[in-house]
């Protein structure tokens, strides 16, 4: 079965790939270790103290697995929009048409520290970087259509 014109399995396999540094990060640390992670999409910078206080600081620019998620979910809504759209015959015009129980979506997809998620015209799947991510100023973008030259769609610039 393709979702969208990408198998299930491929989106795991991006989702894992995407999470693998984080978690290895996770388990590999002693808690007097500092440690800062870049690529070219963000910069994450986690330092832990052993004295009596402990102190964690992540920076606000996305990580690859905020990335990964905006594409998930956005992905998830399109399948969603293309499920009602089959079954019902029109297209969806709000969220609470897929949202809830006996419903194509157990819930809407929400991040707002990095994106938020809404319907256009036509089942069209819209991404809105949030406040404080590089492409806020864009706005509401179409996720099929947006391109970022040379980064990919609307989620590369959360």
């Amino acid at each position: 079965m393709r979702i969208v014109g990408r198998s299930p399995i491929a989106l795991l396999l991006v989702s894992l790939a995407a999470a693998a540094p984080l978690l290895a990060a996770c388990g590999s640390r002693s808690p007097a270790a500092s440690t800062t992670s870049t690529s070219a999409a963000s910069t994450t910078s986690v330092s832990v103290s052993t004295g009596s206080t402990a102190t964690t600081t992540l920076s606000p620019v996305a990580s690859p697995s905020a990335i990964t998620a905006c594409n998930a979910d956005a992905l998830s809504v399109e399948a969603a929009v293309q499920t009602y759209r089959a079954l019902d015959g029109s297209w969806p015009t709000s969220p609470s048409q897929l949202v809830g129980e006996s419903r194509i979506l157990r819930a809407w997809p929400n991040n707002p520290s990095y994106y938020s998620i809404s319907l256009g015209a036509d089942g069209a799947v819209e991404v809105t970087p949030a406040a404080g991510t590089a492409g806020h100023a864009l706005g509401a973008q179409n996720y099929d259509t947006y391109e970022v030259p040379g980064a990919g769609n609307i989620c590369a610039t959360i």
